[in-house]
């Protein structure tokens, strides 16, 4: 009787084992079937939280598809001019403060 026990544990386990190994294949087509989308999720996310880190910028892009209703070409230009801009104001800021820093001390 313990030995039909054991063999019943043992086949159950057998079972178990089964189902696990194509679960675990089934997981792993779901996730090579969403990383694609994932991955564009991802970036989306990363670019929001950019824009959120750099209100400025973000206001300022706001403020050019707003006022500039001209063709994408223009509008791209527009933005690298405000980019050049915010990177030039920028790099500016953190000379200054650096400067004020150093005279401080």
């Amino acid at each position: 009787m313990r030995a039909n026990k054991m063999d019943a544990l043992m086949q159950r386990r057998a079972e178990l084992l089964g189902r696990i190994a194509a679960q675990r294949e089934q997981l792993t087509e779901f996730g090579a079937r969403f990383s694609s989308p994932m991955g564009l999720l991802d970036k989306g996310r990363g670019v929001v939280s950019y824009l959120y880190s750099h209100p400025l910028l973000a206001a300022s892009g706001v403020v050019l598809v707003v006022l500039r209703r001209r063709s994408l070409l223009g509008m791209a230009g527009g933005v690298w001019s405000l980019w050049k801009v915010y990177r030039t104001a920028s790099k500016l800021s953190q000379s200054l403060a650096r400067d004020l820093g150093n005279q401080q001390r």
